[in-house]
């Protein structure tokens, strides 16, 4: 697909949702997804969707923390942006070291984090040998106020 019709087909979806928090978690979804985004680009989505009665200020968040995330990917380390990556098999005791690890986060916790550490399990599973991850935060967010929370976030940017 080209770079002018998958554009064409995000304005128009962003044009047919219904609600402006639709039309801001769209664009926030091909923000991140898009590996760049040139300035020129930014702004015609920004306008857009300010048009369409948008608050702005989950992007700002977005934008910051798409540069952290770039600047992370850069470096050689697993550390960054405040997180640490380790295999959350190597703690344990006796024989039931490396099956079942718990993982718990403070603060917002979301289905696409407990699906990336299910499918972290199952690459670290060997045969015959399952590994169990149970997953829980302090607070699970509904889309709204995910929307909410970016917003509060990107505000306190500006």
């Amino acid at each position: 697909m080209t770079k002018l019709k998958h554009d064409k087909t995000i304005y128009d979806l962003i044009s047919r949702a219904k609600h402006p928090e639709d039309k801001m978690r769209l664009f926030i979804i091909f923000f991140i997804c898009s590996p760049h985004m040139g300035d020129s680009d930014l702004k015609r989505y920004e306008a857009a969707l300010s048009e369409a009665g948008c608050d702005l200020s989950p992007i700002h968040y977005i934008k910051r923390w798409k540069s952290y995330a770039k600047m992370a990917s850069s470096s050689n380390h697993l550390e960054g942006a405040g997180t640490k990556t380790v295999n959350v098999f190597q703690i344990g005791v006796g024989s039931n070291r490396g099956r079942h690890a718990i993982v718990f986060v403070v603060g917002g916790g979301n289905y696409i984090e407990y699906q990336n550490l299910v499918d972290y399990a199952k690459q670290k599973t060997s045969a015959g040998s399952t590994k169990r991850i149970t997953y829980g935060s302090s607070t699970l967010a509904n889309a709204k106020q995910f929307l909410k929370q970016l917003s509060l976030l990107g505000q306190e940017i500006v």
